[in-house]
């Protein structure tokens, strides 16, 4: 196939391309589903990550959507150092996960060391529960992204561990709640490691959609050393589950789960499959921003010609763009970013940066309109009054931008 089908079958198996396809609630659901992973992260610049990843997926998506999935019908939760959303029936092989941290030497020792304050921890989570990290006194520094307050480590080890879930949020603030209060009592056990290979091995193809060896271990539940790797790939290609692909210039082998396969055959022959056509606009008419932590980004070596740099915990002498750029998709590529910030107090969204990949497209009418449009329902979502791209240059590419941001 050519990089360019690669590139679309990728986008189109997350839901990004031709253009939003969910809508409502529902189609939040799928969203999520269809991602596998949504990355959690505390900067709310214009709006949380999370909400960024489903906005750019959904038609009319909005937060108290994800919040009913995952906090009221408990079809979702949210687990680990680097926090992912994930549907409940995953528990079973997250559990063991789980129990490998347990296990570990690190919280071992912390366990064995800190057996008073745990219980105490416990005992308040199962008589008062669900509390957040500032409902409990302790000692140390409070404030930070990751407190030092004995209390607040407490819990977090509770949770790393599987004794206690994420219950609900209070103004962000993570409420804990001791396990049973949360799971639902059919996916509360835990997977065995055989289990948790079949099933990781599944994932990592859908996660992917189409993908080389390397992107498949990179998300892998553990370690898999390339021997290992390379018999569990052939192994799902003798089962028929994957489908050996090769990509035009590229030389790495690359896989697709075979009941997948008519979708890549269609978008190779130029087509878009029905189940992906678009619920509004496509990208070509309205340009889409992504969340700097989409998991799209995290493609196999080359998909795009584009280079995915999050700067804002660098110096901002040190940054080559924004404090909190935004990838442009337009079409079936990323050809720009933007570094916006949501201006609560004025109602404003301004946009601080305007980088593109190629200066040809500051005079493509076309594009502007679509990266306008993109602006217009991000400025939407977030409830922002007006869009400010004063900022944005060249010039003649700001005053036709300023010209749709109006409409």
């Amino acid at each position: 196939m050519s990089r360019r089908t690669r590139r679309r079958f990728v986008l189109g198996c997350q839901g990004l391309w031709p253009g939003r396809r969910a809508t409502g609630f529902a189609g939040t659901r799928r969203a999520l589903r269809r991602a596998e992973v949504v990355q959690v992260d505390p900067l709310n610049v214009v709006a949380r990550s999370h909400d960024l990843v489903l906005h750019s997926r959904v038609v009319d998506y909005r937060p108290e959507y994800l919040d009913a999935l995952l906090y009221r019908k408990r079809e979702f939760f949210d687990y680990g150092g680097c926090v992912y959303i994930r549907p409940m029936d995953e528990l079973p092989y997250v559990r063991l996960a789980m129990e490998q941290v347990r296990l570990s030497d690190r919280w071992r020792s912390y366990e064995d060391e800190h057996a008073d304050l745990l219980s105490r921890v416990r005992g308040h989570l199962r008589d008062d529960g669900p509390l957040a990290a500032r409902d409990f006194p302790g000692v140390g520094k409070t404030g930070s992204f990751r407190s030092t307050k004995d209390t607040s480590v407490a819990l977090y080890y509770l949770w790393l561990t599987g004794e206690a879930m994420t219950y609900g949020r209070r103004s962000f603030e993570r409420l804990y709640a001791l396990r049973p209060a949360v799971a639902p009592p059919a996916y509360d056990h835990v997977a065995t490691d055989a289990e948790a290979d079949v099933f990781s091995a599944h994932k990592a193809s859908r996660w992917a959609g189409l993908f080389d060896a390397p992107t498949w271990a990179a998300r892998f539940h553990r370690r898999i050393g390339r021997q290992e790797r390379a018999k569990a790939l052939a192994d799902l290609v003798d089962s028929g589950f994957l489908t050996r692909v090769s990509v035009e210039g590229v030389r790495e082998m690359h896989y697709v789960p075979t009941d997948r396969l008519a979708l890549l055959e269609q978008v190779e022959a130029g087509g878009v499959p029905r189940p992906w056509r678009a619920s509004g606009p496509d990208t070509t008419q309205e340009a889409a921003l992504l969340s700097p932590f989409d998991v799209v980004l995290r493609g196999p070596r080359g998909l795009f010609d584009f280079e995915a740099v999050f700067e804002a915990y660098k110096p901002a002498a040190k940054r080559r763009w924004g404090y909190y750029t935004m990838p442009v998709l337009y079409g079936d590529d990323l050809v720009a970013r933007v570094d916006p910030a949501f201006d609560r107090a004025g109602g404003t969204l301004q946009i601080r940066g305007l980088w593109l990949e190629t200066d040809a497209l500051a005079r493509e009418d076309h594009f502007v309109d679509a990266l306008g449009a993109g602006l217009l329902r991000l400025a939407r979502f977030v409830g922002a009054d007006r869009v400010d791209v004063d900022s944005v240059q060249p010039a003649h590419m700001r005053q036709r931008l300023k010209y749709v941001v109006r409409r």
